[in-house]
């Protein structure tokens, strides 16, 4: 059960100072976006500006403490723009003397660390529209699924890529030896299972994880088309119900398999475990309404809600829970043993 409202608006509150990188996080480094979708900073969604002092481009979010422009550089801007107000003369170091900044500082980790990368295959996925939702012509679940309704048409103007596999305990605890990343709160052992997934993190700390290797969370829509493709199939293998070479599931039980198994299981797009194994956070607050107004181009989810989405089957669940289309919530601040993630980025 729940704790009152002020307890849970504590937890969030401790937890958002977390993921800004206080309480032993350490500096975060520099972090560029490409569209405005990558900017999310406290639960907010902010905008991809470019830089006044170089050819990048940084998050900002709104902000009164700005009157001039309404927003401030986000805590993952570079240029030594860091929380300065846009578009005012004196944000940046003075002069241009953007390696003056902060001096003393202690030294960060690479935002894209070569072995991070190196674990961390992606799958591209150009820009296109799909059906999203319940597909009630393969699905016979839909009058019960009505978080999944209608069956919609949505279009995503942009390329992205998303991991190809769940994030291992391995990749994880590069984040965790940097001191960017704090462990999990299950079983973790990346030294004897380093290609398991990592699992019982909070959204807050796949959140931290994504961004240290230069990525995010995936949108919901950008999940579900990672999944299903765009002939609106059931399970990202086909329609037919899986074998126990496709899926871990009640039929098929046990605990999580390495990252890369099940290969007969994969999206069209060549993503695995997207039905299965752990089930996974994406960026979007929950509404199970939210599709009956969702835009049809790039939907973000809704401004705010009180669960964060997941999406994908985990442990011994029924084959109903493996549906691409499937949706659930969760606390984003709360973890269990079953729940893990995948990164996603804009291209």
């Amino acid at each position: 059960m729940l704790g009152s409202g002020e307890a849970i608006a504590l937890v969030r509150v401790s937890l958002l100072v977390l993921a800004a990188g206080a309480c032993g996080y350490g500096p975060l480094p520099p972090r560029q976006c490409n569209v405005d979708m990558d900017c999310l900073q406290a639960a907010r969604y902010g905008s991809c500006l470019p830089s006044p002092l170089s050819a990048a481009q940084w998050c900002a979010f709104p902000s009164d403490d700005c009157p001039e422009t309404g927003l401030k550089w986000g805590i993952r801007a570079g240029d030594g723009l860091t929380e300065t107000c846009v578009g005012e003369p004196d944000a940046g170091p003075a002069d241009g003397a953007i390696d003056a900044v902060i001096p003393d500082a202690p030294p960060v980790p690479d935002a894209t660390p070569p072995d991070a990368v190196e674990l961390l295959d992606m799958v591209t996925i150009p820009s296109t529209s799909f059906m999203m939702g319940c597909n009630a012509t393969v699905d016979d679940l839909c009058m019960f699924a009505t978080m999944e309704l209608p069956y919609h048409y949505v279009e995503l103007t942009y390329d992205y890529q998303i991991d190809r596999t769940e994030v291992s305990q391995a990749a994880y605890e590069l984040c965790v030896a940097s001191t960017i990343c704090t462990p999990p709160a299950g079983d973790y052992d990346p030294v004897a299972t380093p290609n398991l997934p990592v699992v019982s993190v909070t959204w807050f700390q796949a959140v931290e994880f994504c961004g240290w290797v230069g990525k995010r969370l995936p949108t919901e829509a950008e999940w579900e088309l990672a999944a299903r493709g765009t002939d609106g199939r059931k399970f990202p293998w086909g329609n037919s119900d899986p074998s126990c070479s496709q899926a871990l599931y009640l039929d098929c039980p046990g605990t999580p398999v390495e990252v890369s198994s099940f290969p007969d299981g994969a999206s069209p797009y060549g993503a695995l475990h997207m039905a299965d194994n752990v089930s996974e956070w994406i960026n979007d607050w929950y509404d199970e309404d939210y599709y009956v107004t969702s835009p049809a181009t790039n939907p973000l989810g809704p401004s705010s809600g009180l669960n964060r989405g997941r999406r994908g089957g985990f442990g011994d669940f029924d084959v109903s829970y493996l549906r691409v289309s499937g949706r659930y919530a969760y606390g984003d601040w709360m973890h269990a043993p079953g729940f893990g993630f995948r990164c996603s980025r804009t291209l």
